[in-house]
């Protein structure tokens, strides 16, 4: 599943009530899958589960690393100890900080634990705090312990390195012809849904997580606009326009 649409589906998941209190997410890309969590992260701590940012106080803070309820472990490459999981369930154990009364934990990367640090989070995974969740992050599910795995629920985000396709839409940012983008949408527009997401999908993986966080937002919205349903043309022209703003 591309990050986009996996973070649209933990969102529909959350509002549902549908969503495991410990996730798992897979990816071999490092990089797309800290950015792709941390989405994830501002979207389950928002009070409106808002999609994209809708710069609450909570998503504006959160942005700036102002959440003492929400706690990162790790680093995504070194191993992570015994006495530091076990520092970090004493302080999820406390009552929250923030009003908003949720706690979430990130652990990166999950094959990183050792046995010791892997059991003591186990155990915390079996009987978590009341408005705890968890998300763990890893490179690859064959290095951790299926109990762990069992105790989650797990999200792929596809990392395929085939060559990215010729994509107008990215050159056209990175040249910011403001021009040239709205034309390129008349013909975006002809293009049917499945041929649309992909470009959009690219465009924001390859570019915009990469250099325009706000246009990458505007990404996410577009996709959501789509699988509503809502008139194409429509779709396709107020996100050229809001894109056009941005840059």
């Amino acid at each position: 599943m591309r990050a986009p649409e996996l973070i649209k589906k933990i969102q529909q998941l959350s509002l549902r009530n549908s969503l495991n209190h410990a996730i798992l997410i897979n990816c071999n890309d490092q990089e797309l899958m800290d950015k792709s969590a941390f989405e994830i992260i501002r979207i389950l701590y928002c009070p409106q589960k808002s999609l994209p940012n809708d710069n609450c106080n909570y998503c504006i803070r959160f942005s700036k690393n102002l959440i003492s309820d929400i706690i990162l472990i790790g680093d995504g490459f070194s191993t992570i100890g015994k006495d530091q999981v076990q520092g970090v369930i004493k302080q999820l154990s406390l009552t929250a900080l923030e009003n908003r009364g949720v706690k979430i934990y990130c652990l990166s990367n999950a094959e990183n634990l050792t046995n010791e640090s892997a059991n003591s989070i186990l155990k915390f995974l079996e009987e978590p705090p009341q408005n705890t969740m968890a998300i763990l992050k890893t490179r690859d599910l064959q290095k951790l312990i299926s109990t762990i795995k069992s105790r989650c629920q797990v999200f792929t985000i596809s990392s395929d390195f085939l060559p990215l396709k010729e994509n107008k839409l990215i050159e056209l940012t990175k040249i910011g012809d403001k021009e040239e983008i709205f034309l390129f949408g008349q013909e975006l527009a002809k293009l049917d849904k499945k041929e649309i997401l992909e470009i959009v999908s690219d465009f924001y993986r390859f570019y915009c997580l990469k250099n325009n966080p706000e246009i990458a937002e505007l990404c996410l919205q577009f996709i959501n606009d789509l699988e509503n349903k809502m008139p194409l043309n429509l779709i396709v022209e107020n996100f050229l326009i809001k894109m056009n703003e941005v840059l």
